[in-house]
């Protein structure tokens, strides 16, 4: 993984995305999709402990406007 070198990565894909990049690979992220992150990202990483190095969260959640 690019965004990583060298790591171990859990990846976790944000959505809601309101960017609509053309070309776009995960075009279902761009949806309100999945469920809410927290508050359950800490007991999500002890469940991975010991087998990564890295937390990588993927995708866009600002205001485009921004």
């Amino acid at each position: 993984m690019a965004e990583a070198p060298l790591e171990i990565s859990l990846t976790i894909s944000i959505s809601n995305c309101a960017f609509r990049c053309h070309g776009c690979h995960s075009q279902y992220l761009q949806e309100d999709v999945g469920k809410p992150l927290l508050p359950d990202l800490q007991g999500i990483i002890e469940r991975y402990k010991g087998l990564i190095s890295c937390v990588c969260l993927m995708g866009e959640g600002r205001n485009p406007a921004e």
